[in-house]
């Protein structure tokens, strides 16, 4: 395809069906060819050979549902792609048992069926592990937070302390407010989706522990959730952003911001740059692979920053043993006065 740069991050989407042309098969067999990732959008799975280019075949395709005429769950896979939102996807729940389990579970049930990573506390922690620390690291690296506000949710002591820890590493929140109840004093800082009893599958009848949302209400929450994500997500990395270059400045570094995902960072006396990648969340292996990758040929030196709050301890230890083997560092950002002062 004339204008086609492989070095520039592309992607593509090709909205299939019955109707297809010569031309649209053959510019999605040169993206292919060239290695350019296509999401491959259709009305309905069922017969999607007939609806999509020979090339496209092999390649999951996905349907958008009527309650997301913004396209934002399509929007928030090439997001992903391009690395301007990181590919893990976890969202956490907090609610009161005794009020909100039924829809809770239905909630769980329905981000796993998006590809989202749940915590919930009666599913997500393993038999023998230490709840408390596995509760915080599981937040920590969290896309967004869903709050169930029932009329006696905040009465609940996990559920302030998880509030304000939420707060606290600026993550998203989802309010989901129940009927008749007017939100709990404290939240402020979350974006509520006020809940009606029609939007509860059991209508005007009383709303129990056990009670379920209605499936429209349900698609409508998890097209929110999509948005509220990249928006968490932005929050947080410019929060990572700004901390690191207000800490080199004020150190008399230079600061040069890369196109995406990375900050050249120029120490006087220094021959070449430090490839800074300010990641939200814990860093994972495949994160730091990508980091690298993204340091160049012949690499400069890598430095992933992160945000240690809540991080398990045995996570800690495992990044610390890896920054002896790896051809980058993680660093905590709560470590960088100290890094920037060794003059590395």
């Amino acid at each position: 395809m004339a204008g086609l740069d492989n070095r520039s991050p592309t992607v593509a989407v090709y909205f299939g069906g019955p109707a297809q042309t010569p031309q649209a098969a053959a510019a999605v067999a040169t993206l292919r060819h060239h290695g350019i990732f296509i999401l491959p959008v259709v009305p309905q799975l069922a017969g999607y050979k007939t609806q999509v280019p020979a090339s496209l075949h092999e390649v999951n395709g996905t349907v958008v549902p009527p309650e997301d005429p913004a396209l934002e769950s399509v929007a928030q896979r090439l997001l992903e792609e391009l690395r301007l939102v990181r590919a893990k996807r976890l969202v956490f729940i907090t609610y009161r048992r005794s009020d909100t389990r039924g829809v809770a579970e239905q909630l769980y049930r329905a981000f796993d069926d998006r590809s989202f990573d749940v915590f919930l506390d009666t599913h997500s922690i393993r038999s023998g592990f230490e709840f408390q620390s596995v509760l915080w690291d599981q937040m920590a690296d969290a896309d967004l937070l869903i709050l169930l506000d029932s009329p006696a949710a905040l009465s609940s002591r996990w559920v302030r302390e998880e509030l304000a820890r939420a707060h606290a590493l600026c993550l998203g929140i989802l309010q989901l407010v129940w009927p008749g109840h007017a939100r709990s004093p404290g939240t402020d800082f979350c974006v509520p989706f006020y809940l009606e009893p029609d939007d509860f599958a059991s209508g005007p009848a009383p709303i129990g522990e056990r009670s379920e949302l209605a499936a429209a209400s349900l698609h409508r929450i998890m097209t929110l959730a999509e948005a509220l994500r990249a928006r968490s997500l932005a929050a947080r990395h410019s929060r990572l952003v700004g901390e690191l270059c207000q800490r080199v400045s004020t150190a008399g570094w230079g600061i040069d911001i890369q196109p995406g995902y990375c900050i050249d960072l120029h120490r006087p006396g220094r021959p070449t740059p430090i490839r800074a990648f300010p990641l939200v969340g814990h860093p994972d292996s495949h994160q730091l692979h990508q980091c690298f990758d993204g340091c160049g040929n012949p690499p400069l030196d890598g430095l992933v920053v992160y945000d240690p709050l809540g991080m398990w301890d045995k996570k800690t230890l495992h990044l610390t043993w890896l920054n002896g083997y790896l051809p980058l560092r993680a660093l905590p950002v709560t470590e960088l006065n100290a890094w920037i002062a060794s003059g590395p």
